[in-house]
């Protein structure tokens, strides 16, 4: 099974590629001639590879984890976070999902990740968004409300934030 998803992932052809998710959803959810533990396995060899299919697609691999891991989002999110070479797919899943790319993909899936994303993901969610795209910052922040107004404060005087800095100060009442 994984020399398949590795082929799948080598392959020069970009649409052939993309051919991942299906092979992904069908085998694991024993929708092939795999038992219920023969999918367990499949979905625990799969779960290996989930930054590369990040990488391919956020928003497949998004649909892909509602679908096979939603009992499991938080072991998913943070495996991809413990990595530092991972820590771009962790936000890129993340942001598939909360800024609402996967909702026009796949409104069913979206809204039972959404639903199961704690305020833990979403500050994990802006801690990478200050480190790796400070330019989108302050519109998640008036935009959002899923987020802890004093971390995020310190996140973007971190960062040097000045438009999201300026807008939390007025937002907490902290302007003088």
């Amino acid at each position: 099974f994984r020399a398949a998803i590795d082929c799948y992932l080598g392959d020069n052809d970009p649409e052939f590629r993309l051919n991942v998710f299906d092979y992904a959803k069908k085998e694991c959810s024993g929708a092939g001639s795999a038992s219920e533990e023969e999918s367990a396995t499949l979905k625990a060899a799969l779960s290996s590879k989930l930054a590369s299919l990040v990488e391919l697609d956020p928003i497949r691999a998004a649909q892909l984890v509602a679908e096979l891991y939603v009992e499991d989002l938080d072991d998913v999110i943070s495996a991809l976070g413990r990595s530092s070479k991972h820590t771009v797919s962790q936000f890129k899943l993340l942001h598939a999902i909360i800024s609402g790319d996967l909702a026009k993909l796949d409104v069913v899936s979206s809204s039972v990740l959404s639903a199961n994303l704690t305020m833990d993901h979403h500050q994990t969610y802006l801690r990478l968004m200050a480190k790796l795209h400070s330019d989108m910052v302050y519109h998640y922040l008036s935009t959002h409300d899923t987020y802890r107004a004093d971390e995020a404060l310190k996140l973007c005087q971190q960062y040097e934030i000045t438009d999201a800095s300026a807008y939390l100060l007025e937002k907490m009442g902290n302007v003088s």
